[in-house]
């Protein structure tokens, strides 16, 4: 696992409705946390290192509708996929724009 910022956490980070974050991170804070920097704006970081099975990654991005999702430090599965092909899978298949993270990257929120 990579530990991005040293956090050790294994996550998918989307923007999500207004309230429905905070609602998540108190029912379940093992999986779902503020992650920083973009949590202000009202981001969910979802942990996959917690028995997130794809299909999941998938119910909550199509239930949350955020603008953009960014998978990141995913594993050798997805790895192996190529991250930006199933990012773009998903974004067909979910009309939600979902990008694969990688060293270097910049968005504008």
């Amino acid at each position: 696992m990579d530990h991005h910022h040293d956090d050790g956490r294994l996550a998918l980070w989307c923007a999500s409705p207004p309230g429905m974050r905070d609602g998540l991170v108190r029912a379940d804070p093992e999986r779902y946390f503020v992650p920083p920097y973009v949590g202000i704006r009202g981001w969910i970081g979802v942990r996959l290192d917690r028995g997130l099975a794809w299909d999941d990654v998938e119910r909550i991005i199509r239930d949350a509708k955020p603008r953009l999702a960014i998978i990141t430090h995913f594993g050798m599965t997805v790895w192996r996929a190529h991250p930006w092909e199933v990012a773009a899978d998903l974004t067909q298949r979910l009309g939600t724009e979902v990008k694969a993270a990688r060293d270097g990257m910049s968005i504008e929120l």
